[in-house]
């Protein structure tokens, strides 16, 4: 950015960490509105802060560039997920599905990206 590599952030500690939640209102509305009201739940006895952006590229990037240490998305397609994963991975963070296996890359996955170091925690407090 500007010139440099980016990177995700350093932060390995939970309670100072920023965490966003993806869209509500997407997809199958009243399923997905439940669940991300049950990680916004979750996530807040675990993290510092949790947000909704509202846009995945710009979770997925912030995420990337270090502005928040770990994105969910409790419903995605494809071309919301591909780009941003490669992003976070290049930029050395880790994206997997939201049990932390490998990304299908289908259609309504559930999916984490994170700066590495908090993935496992973030992948217990959703899952």
């Amino acid at each position: 950015m500007n010139g440099k590599p980016i990177h995700v952030s350093r932060e390995d500690n939970p309670v100072h960490a920023i965490v966003s939640n993806g869209d509500f209102n997407v997809g199958d509305v009243a399923k997905i509105n439940a669940q991300n009201s049950r990680n916004f739940a979750r996530e807040s006895e675990t993290f510092e802060r949790v947000k909704c952006l509202g846009s995945a590229v710009i979770e997925g990037c912030f995420t990337a560039c270090g502005r928040i240490d770990c994105f969910v998305m409790t419903m995605s397609y494809p071309w919301d997920i591909a780009a941003i994963s490669l992003i976070v991975e290049e930029a050395g963070g880790k994206a997997t599905h939201i049990d932390g296996s490998p990304m299908l890359f289908v259609d309504a996955e559930q999916v984490v990206f994170s700066n590495g170091l908090l993935h496992d925690i973030l992948v217990k407090t959703v899952d």
